[in-house]
């Protein structure tokens, strides 16, 4: 068997490069998002890079094409890599939300992909109003069942919450929804790690998610719409996104 292939822990070969590539590019992808290297500042060079990550220069190239296709650097020949302004990062692809969700809230794009929702998740629910079938019904019914067991400040109360409000956007059937599900993800982990969620939160969370459904079920799009709308309204409501606004503007 080649070297750089082995045998993954399911019985499927996976090339072990990879792997390496993919981690590589969290690696350099997450320093970039937390300001490590800031926009305009060279990423390092080539040669000096690939030993310290200990990885072959080759691919090392291959990580930096895979951060340039997400916009978070350009590579100039005499001029090496240099991280892109931060208006140029692809900030829907679905790396990038990950790697923004796996430290410290970034406000701004907390505070924008929060935007984003209140505009798509109204939408999605009345769409899967119209379209859900009886298996997105029982996975829903599922989820909120998961979701009154657990309590959200647990990882198992967090997850049946993210579930339900993806199963909604898949139950749209609507490819473009479907594609920006990751950022409805990337708003519930940021506004739970910010802690409003778990610990302050002064209305039932159940309650809204439940009437979401009802309207779902009932197939009454204007309802479903209505009822997520008031449901992501009183979430955000929790966070002080005033004073979130403020500070993000003032540092654009």
């Amino acid at each position: 068997m080649d070297d750089s292939e082995k045998w993954a822990d399911d019985g499927v070969r996976v090339p072990t490069i990879h792997r390496v590539r993919a981690a590589i590019a969290r690696k350099l992808g997450t320093g970039i998002l937390r300001g490590k290297v800031k926009p305009g500042e060279r990423l390092g060079g080539e040669i000096i890079n690939s030993d310290t990550l200990k990885v072959s220069r080759s691919t090392y190239r291959e990580v930096v094409k895979v951060l340039a296709a997400k916009g978070l650097v350009e590579a100039r020949t005499r001029d090496g890599t240099r991280v892109l302004p931060r208006k140029r990062w692809n900030l829907l692809d679905q790396d990038v939300l990950i790697w923004a969700s796996s430290g410290p809230v970034d406000l701004q794009l907390l505070f924008d992909l929060s935007e984003l929702r209140k505009i798509i998740a109204p939408a999605a629910a009345q769409v899967a109003a119209q379209r859900r079938s009886r298996q997105d019904l029982q996975d829903l019914q599922a989820a909120l069942m998961e979701m009154r067991r657990q309590p959200l400040a647990s990882d198992a109360g967090r997850i049946a919450h993210r579930d339900f409000h993806r199963l909604i956007v898949l139950a749209s059937k609507n490819e473009v929804f479907i594609a920006l599900g990751p950022s409805i993800d990337a708003v519930i982990v940021g506004t739970t790690a910010l802690g409003q969620h778990a610990q302050s939160l002064s209305i039932d969370p159940i309650t809204d998610h439940n009437l979401v459904y009802e309207a779902v079920a009932k197939g009454n799009a204007l309802e479903a719409g209505r009822a997520m709308q008031n449901l992501v309204d009183s979430a955000m409501a929790e966070i002080d996104f005033a004073g979130l606004r403020q500070l993000c503007v003032s540092e654009r």
